[in-house]
């Protein structure tokens, strides 16, 4: 395992990316080493270049992906690993850090042999391990010990802080550089002082002395300048970031981004929402970097006064204190001779100085106040602008920037302007003034800080108020000025702030305590406590939007939200009209006959007690009833409203009733209390939707419906409510139900004859005793009859249909039905000719307790043994299908359709006839006879005809047909079909598609026809290819005869050109015979002259024996042909043929395609033909053409006379063994044939230039010693 140490811990900064800054890195353990190559040897390792990792450069000068790719770089000898044998095997070292430094000590460093390294592989895999110190194990391979074993290499990516950076090459800074003040480097930039050094043109020095001089708005825009110069972004294009789409240039300058980015050590990346990566900002994450930058100004404008101008000037005050520490005296004198002596050179900064400690000692608690007064006392309010500064108060005023600003004064009179963001103003004691500007801003007030007016009309803003101070505490008032003062009781602190009529909005938004004890008041509030509400009649309207709490009293009250407000309204005691607004209302009308409207929005009315009046309007409204509240009337026809009932009322302490007035009464018994609402009619929906109780009990409006619709023991009628859920629980009668026709229904038509009808969902209609009529409907129904004689009717859906016991009728309709049968149920008759259908048998029936016959009236018929149950469905005829699909039994077992119609076609041990199902699958199993089995067209017919001469007939998919002993005759039909006719003589024809003819040994006479498809002929166990005999006879029939057996299969092929019936022939053996070599095993070639013409296509393998043969090649086959002795003529075909001439005086013609023609001894004749061609004449006095192509002519010592013929492509000629450069004579003679004679022989090859400036019939000449002669 290799061992690292976290960022955090390791102490170690390390230039890992080689650009002068070390980083705060993750490192490696003190146990473990780093690879590591010192390549400018100067003893040290400077940088990740030195290392092996994605930092190292490679020989091409470009970085390495990572530290394994960084290493096969070195593999000299590119065999996977680096040892020994690799030229800078001996420069690799190995670091072990042992102290963790990351500083190369001496006794660290280790040549790869004496850590015992034998060889680093290259190889490795990448990895998503990251250990438990945050370093990344990516790359993982291995290195080899000199003792043999196999250990870890891998390369750790260390966690990095861009951010967190030392320089590594200082350069010496001046004096005066020295007395400025300084700013520690990060990430990429140097520290101040380094900077300034490192700055010839010295445009950073004077801007940060621009700083330190200058105040307000010119200091903030030094400040500014002095950070791009800095972070060395001052010439970067200020437009050069820009969003590339919807957004635009929303960072401004692009150097306040890259600023950033210089500091953090990294360039920023963003995502857009559809995960694209953009460098460029988009809108919401500039705000965020914006804020960044801001914050950064704040930052290193502190650090530039509070740790060092200041810091010097405060060190010229001496304080004196006694024995207990405590202080008694200030000594400000060094301090004022200090001030007096540069205020003579350069008095405005000076001046700044002296403000800049004046507000540094303001945060300095008792000795800063000490300080200020001795200061004070120094001063003249009559002497130099010095003198007058020293006498004063301290004035600030602070300006803040475009970010979110923390602004903070003392005492005295400050002025605050927080400028856009969100800010922070703290003016501290004073009559001081505030103005946040745009952005959502804060105003703290403690208590003592005498006198804050607040400016501001811009954002979400709070005052908050800090310990002492609570809503007990203070007053809020409006005078005649416009300005709402909050007074703090007792004390002659206060807060103002603007508001400009009683309709406007505040300054001030929200007003937070310090015990935050749900201490807060919002601007509505205050404008509400500028509104008083006495206990007489009061008229009031609050405010438009916002949250209005609103308490009346006493009176007859008038009072209306506001239209876009969240209302709390509690009208108090008396008669009582509230109005809420547009959204989520609570309106509470107390005591006294109240009228409430909710108006829109999701509203909570609680008229309260007395005889009240409420309506809800738009939206779901809920109603609240306490007991004793009285008389409540609502009228509601909008949303989904609720009843609410506090404590003490419960289901059964209510009555509901509809009278004739048409309202719904909810009397709580015993009580004189009453909720009434509306319902046009006993079809109309409710006012209310549902009620709920103390006890989390409820009920719903349908519910009330029925409760309004009441059901007897008589004979009733009822249709139930349009939609919802009805569940509806019918006594004695013959009831006549029907249910809402867009809700769920659950129906029980109790005892009697009842008629029950569901609606266009799932419904459950229970008949009960009686003879009941059951109508589903559309919807996934369930439909239980019960005793008695039902008509059960699904209707359309997939239905479930249990008629129970009696003499039952169902339908199922439209849908994949399922019928329900159960031990004891009677006679159950189904009517169905839709969809996929079930008949489910419940316990006690299995498959062998049922007889299924079909009878006279055309049913079909499944009796259970033993007892008078039965089953009947309709089958019109053998040919159509059945009203049920499956039967299921409560063993899970189960039974097709197409078993039952085959079960319901008897065969004999005669001569039947059958035609099977149209589709599915049909398994036929036919007995002794001559039987005619005609398969289904759209099935997959497996039949076995049986004993006797059968005749079966496949359909049009993949069939089976067996046709066992006899004379059988099979035919396929469409579709690859396998047809083993057995035993017998027997005519089997496959049909269209790839077909298999089976044949074993003994099976006796088989004639097969078949002129389509890819079709097999398989043999059985017991023959061999020795085993057969195939002749074509003069019937024009090809037989293949079982040696020593009378077995024979014949079958067709018109003519020596036509193709087979057969394609191939399989062996038990799985070896194989193609058609093409059946067919040239027709063709008999003797020893004397023979004439073939070989198969079309395919590849043609032929050996002629002795006489003058004439053979050709299939056109489009392979050929290869040897015609033996004697004068043979040869000729290829279309494809690359080889072709043999043997001894004789042959003609060879390769014809078309890379041909290779060997003649043999004699004197031969040979053409290539088209195509690169390899043409070798052998011995004797021989011509040879390559025709078209790049041919290769052949010729061997001892070969005699060659002349070649030959005006196209790039030819060779090739010498063999024996003959070399030296050996041949080349010439031109008198003919005009070029003589290539070998020396010492009668050899020669001769061929046609038809003069000096034409090219040869011959381009190279090849030697046996690779040697050539290009002609």
């Amino acid at each position: 395992m290799v061992e690292t140490t976290s960022k955090e811990n390791s102490g170690v900064y390390f230039d890992h990316d080689n650009n002068s800054f070390a980083e705060q890195s993750g490192w490696v353990g003190k146990d473990d080493g780093l690879l590591v190559f010192d390549k400018n040897n100067n003893g040290k390792i400077d940088d990740g270049s030195e290392l092996f990792g994605n930092n190292t450069i490679l020989s091409n000068g470009n970085k390495a992906a990572n530290g394994f790719e960084a290493l096969k770089d070195l593999d000299s000898n590119n065999d996977g690993k680096i040892d020994n044998q690799d030229t800078n095997f001996n420069n690799l070292k190995i670091w072990q850090d042992k102290n963790s430094d990351g500083k190369l000590d001496e006794g660290e460093l280790l040549s790869l042999a004496q850590a015992g390294v034998k060889s680093l592989n290259t190889n490795y895999n990448n990895s998503n391990e990251v250990d438990a110190n945050n370093n990344a194990h990516k790359q993982q391979g291995s290195f080899t010990t000199t003792a043999g074993t196999t250990n870890k290499m891998n390369d750790v990516w260390f966690d990095v802080d861009l951010a967190k950076t030392i320089e590594t090459d200082l350069v010496e800074v001046n004096d005066v550089i020295a007395n400025l003040p300084n700013l520690a480097g990060f990430g990429n930039v140097h520290s101040l002082h380094q900077a300034m050094a490192l700055d010839t043109s010295g445009e950073l020095q004077d801007l940060v002395e621009q700083v330190i001089s200058a105040s307000g708005a010119e200091q903030n825009d030094a400040l500014t300048q002095m950070i791009y110069h800095w972070t060395g972004v001052e010439d970067i294009d200020p437009n050069s970031r820009t969003a590339d789409r919807m957004y635009g240039n929303v960072i401004g300058d692009a150097r306040k981004l890259k600023a950033l980015e210089e500091l953090m050590g990294q360039e920023w990346l963003g995502t857009w929402c559809g995960g694209d990566r953009d460098r460029n900002p988009h809108g919401k994450a500039a705000l965020i970097l914006l804020k960044a930058f801001d914050d950064l100004q704040l930052y290193i404008k502190d650090k530039l006064f509070d740790d060092n101008n200041n810091d010097n000037l405060l060190s010229k005050i001496r304080i004196s204190t006694n024995d207990e520490g405590e202080l008694t005296e200030v000594h400000v004198s060094t301090f004022i001779n200090y001030l007096e002596f540069e205020y003579a050179d350069n008095p405005q900064q000076t001046l700044n100085q002296l403000r800049q400690v004046k507000i540094a000692l303001l945060k300095l608690g008792d000795v800063g106040k000490q300080t200020l007064a001795a200061l004070e006392q120094a001063g003249d309010e009559d002497g130099n602008a010095l003198a007058q500064m020293l006498a004063r108060d301290v004035y600030l005023h602070l300006i803040g920037t475009d970010g979110n600003d923390i602004l903070t004064s003392g005492s005295g009179f400050d002025v605050l302007e927080g400028g856009n963001g969100d800010d922070t103003l703290n003016a501290g004691q004073g009559n001081d003034k505030v103005t946040g500007g745009a952005g959502n801003d804060i105003y703290i007030f403690n208590l003592g800080d005498g006198q804050l007016e607040i400016m501001d009309a811009n954002g979400y803003d709070g005052l908050k108020f800090g310990e002492g101070i609570t809503k007990d505490d203070i007053t809020i008032t409006q005078e005649a000025d416009g300005f709402v003062y909050i007074r703090i009781n007792n004390t002659t602190d206060v807060v103002k702030f603007t508001q400009a009529s009683t309709t406007s909005t505040l300054a001030i938004d929200y007003i937070y305590f310090a015990d935050n004890s749900h201490s807060r008041i919002d601007a509505n509030v205050i404008l509400a406590s500028l509104k008083t509400l006495t206990e007489g009649n009061d008229t009031l309207t609050a405010n438009k939007d916002g949250t209005n709490n609103i308490q009346a009293l006493a009176g007859d009250d008038t009072i209306t939200g506001g239209i876009d407000a969240r209302n709390n309204i509690d009208g108090g005691a008396d008669d009582d009209t509230l109005t809420g607004g547009s959204y989520a209302d609570s309106l509470i009308g107390g005591q006294g006959n109240d009228t409430l409207n909710g108006g829109n929005g999701d509203d909570t009315l609680n008229a309260g007690q007395g005889n009240d009046k409420v309506t809800g309007g738009a939206g779901n409204d809920i109603y609240i009833f306490n007991l004793g509240d009285g008389q409540l009337e609502i009228m509601d026809a909008n949303g989904y409203d609720g009843l609410k009932f506090g404590e003490g009322i419960t289901k059964d302490d209510i009555t509901i009733t509809q009278e004739a007035d048409g309202f719904v009464y909810i009397r709580i018994n015993n009580t004189t209390d009453v909720v009434k609402f509306t319902q046009a009619s006993t079809t109309s929906t409710l006012a209310i939707d549902y009620i709920y109780f103390a006890d989390n009990s409820r009920i719903r409006a349908n519910a009330i419906l029925v409760s309004l619709k009441t059901l007897t023991e008589g004979d009733d009628t009822l249709t139930a409510n349009r939609n919802g859920t009805n569940n509806i629980q019918a006594l004695a009668g013959d009831d006549t139900i029907t249910g809402g026709i867009d809700a769920r229904n659950n129906i029980d038509g109790g005892a009697d004859d009842d008629t029950l009808t569901g609606g266009s969902y799932a419904d459950r209609l229970i008949g009960g005793q009686g003879n009941d009529t059951l109508n589903g409907g559309n919807g996934d129904d369930t439909l239980n009859a019960g005793q008695d004689n039902d008509t059960l009717n699904g209707g359309n859906g997939d239905d479930t249909l249990n008629a129970g016991q009696g003499n039952d009728k169902v339908t199922g309709g439209a849908g994949n039905d399922i019928y329900i049968f159960n031990l004891g149920d009677g006679q159950l008759e189904i009517m169905d000719a839709n969809g996929l259908d079930k008949l489910k048998f419940g316990e006690g029936i299995t498959k062998d307790d049922i007889t299924i016959t079909q009878e006279a009236d055309g049913f079909v018929y499944i009796r259970i043994n033993n007892t008078t149950d039965v089953v009947k469905f309709t089958q019109a005829s053998t040919t159509s299908t059945l009203a049920i699909d499956i039967i299921y039994f409560a063993d899970n077992s189960y039974i097709y359709a197409d078993t039952i119609l085959a079960s319901l076609k008897t065969l004999t041990e005669g001569d039947d006839t059958l035609t099977a199902n149209k589709d599915g699958t049909n398994n036929i199993q036919a007995l002794a006879g001559d039987d005619t089995i005609t398969g289904g067209i759209d099935a997959r017919n497996n039949i076995d005809g049986g004993a006797d001469d059968d005749t079966l007939t496949g359909g049009s998919y993949a069939d089976s047909l067996i046709g066992g002993q006899g004379n059988d005759t099979l035919n396929g039909g469409n579709g690859d079909d396998t047809l083993n006719a057995g035993q017998g003589n027997d005519k089997v024809t496959g049909g269209a598609g790839n077909d298999i003819y089976i044949f074993n040994l003994g099976d006796g006479q088989l004639e097969i026809m078949d002129a389509n498809g890819y079709d097999g002929l398989k043999f059985g166990e017991g023959i061999t290819k020795d085993d057969i005999t195939i002749t074509q006879e003069a019937d024009g029939f090809v037989y293949i005869r079982i040696n020593n057996t009378t077995d024979v299969v014949k079958f067709t092929q018109a003519s020596t050109t036509s193709t087979l019936a057969i394609d191939y022939i399989y062996f038990a053996d799985n070896s194989r015979i193609r058609a093409n070599a059946i067919l040239v095993s027709l063709k008999t070639l003797t020893e004397g002259d023979d004439t073939l013409t070989a198969n079309r296509n395919g590849t043609n393998n032929i050996q002629a024996l002795a006489g003058d043969d004439t053979i050709t090649g299939g056109i489009d086959a392979r050929n290869n042909i040897d015609g033996g002795a004697d004068d043979d003529t040869l000729t290829g075909g279309s494809y690359a043929d080889r072709l043999i001439g043997g001894q004789g005086n042959d003609t060879l013609n390769g014809g078309n395609g890379d041909d290779t023609l060997n003649a043999g001894q004699d004197n031969d004749t040979l053409n290539g033909g088209n195509g690169d061609d390899t043409l070798n004449a052998g011995q004797g006095n021989d011509k040879v053409t390559g025709g078209a192509g790049n041919d290769i002519y052949i010729f061997n010592l001892g070969d005699g006379q060659l002349e070649i013929m030959d005006a196209n492509g790039l030819d060779k000629l090739k010498f063999g063994e024996g003959i070399t450069k030296d050996d041949i004579t080349i010439t031109q003679e008198a003919d005009g044939f070029v003589y290539i004679r070998i020396n010492n022989t009668t050899d020669v090859v001769k061929f046609t230039q038809a003069s000096t400036t034409s090219t040869l019939a011959i381009d190279i000449i090849y030697f046996a010693d690779n040697s050539y002669i290009l002609c």
